[in-house]
């Protein structure tokens, strides 16, 4: 009961868009004490300095936790400049910030952004060491998000392996991308197995945003599936996890809502679906995912549950807004690679 209390008070907060709590958001205690931090350590050293890494890195995390991407992604940006500047552009440090930056850009759905920083990390890093466990992740899951789990497959499979003989890895990312890969090929009873070992891995190490990664990967499983029952507790659990844990504003949180609508929806729960995704909808358009893939793909799933309960109007006005929304992604897409 707890745990659909908590959920159900962020649907409420994304609905009402209250003003106090994205400024609570935007202005976090822990974002503001890090750049005081960096402030004072740029002052000290200078602005240039390496010293600043440790501390750029701190302060993206916070900025991403706090929902607030745009702050990270220029967080995000400064450290790889800095690396540049101070070890040049082949070094380790240099192709660790130049993968950071690369996920970032996976979180925001940039995904020809974050492939070319990764393939360049890639480079330097190789196949073979911790450090290359992020970027060997992020690019199956670019092959994923294309639709083409044979690429993404190789790829995953070897950040499990490298995961494997670590002595304390230190994420289960590669097995929750294993488990999407193993989904996207229908293998489901392999894919729950995968994503319960990383549940275990989360669970031991104590970290509630990890172990909402994993619980959101393993409802994905079951929703893929069409197992609507079993994707629902893991669903709720990764909801009340993020929204104690992250900004109100945050992408993952509607990422929550629109899963648990897909679950709801296949439980025959109709109003309940309905609500999930208009909350989804209006968190994103508060927060980072204005005008994104997100925001469409939850007004298509919107637009096809309105139309099913007989609101022909609101559909076609949900499905507009996706449409305009996706063919400006696509008119951008088109951009960049012709920029490439």
């Amino acid at each position: 009961m707890r745990r659909a209390l908590r959920i159900w008070a962020g649907l409420w907060l994304a609905a009402a868009g209250l003003a106090a709590a994205s400024a609570a958001a935007a202005e976090s205690g822990e974002v503001a004490a890090i750049r005081r931090e960096l402030s004072a350590a740029a002052a000290r050293d200078g602005a240039s300095s390496p010293r600043l890494l440790p501390l750029l890195d701190r302060l993206a995390a916070a900025e991403f936790r706090d929902g607030d991407l745009a702050a990270a992604l220029a967080s995000r940006r400064r450290a790889l400049k800095l690396a540049v500047a101070a070890f040049g552009t082949e070094a380790p440090a240099t192709a660790e910030a130049t993968a950071a930056l690369a996920l970032l850009q996976i979180e925001r759905q940039r995904y020809l952004d974050a492939e070319g920083l990764l393939i360049v990390a890639r480079r330097r890093l190789g196949d073979a060491t911790p450090a290359s466990l992020p970027v060997l992740s992020g690019l199956a899951r670019i092959a994923l998000a294309r639709g083409d789990p044979a690429r993404a497959r190789p790829l995953a499979e070897r950040a499990v392996a490298l995961m494997t003989a670590q002595r304390e890895p230190r994420s289960a990312e590669p097995l929750r991308v294993l488990g999407a890969v193993d989904a996207a090929e229908r293998r489901f009873d392999d894919g729950v197995a995968v994503l319960n070992r990383a549940l275990a891995f989360d669970r031991a190490r104590r970290d509630p945003l990890e172990l909402a990664r994993s619980l959101a990967a393993l409802g994905g499983v079951y929703l893929r599936a069409d197992r609507f029952a079993e994707a629902l507790p893991p669903l709720e659990e990764a909801a009340a996890l993020d929204q104690e844990a992250l900004g109100p504003n945050h992408p993952a949180i509607a990422d929550d809502f629109h899963d648990l609508a897909i679950a709801c929806e296949g439980l025959k729960r109709a109003g309940e679906a309905r609500r999930l995704l208009a909350a989804a909808i209006a968190l994103l358009e508060r927060g980072d995912g204005r005008n994104s893939p997100r925001l469409a793909f939850a007004e298509l799933e919107l637009s096809r549950l309105q139309r099913e309960t007989g609101d022909g109007e609101a559909a076609d006005a949900s499905f507009a807004r996706a449409r305009r929304i996706l063919n400006a992604a696509e008119d951008e897409e088109r951009e960049r690679e012709r920029r490439l």
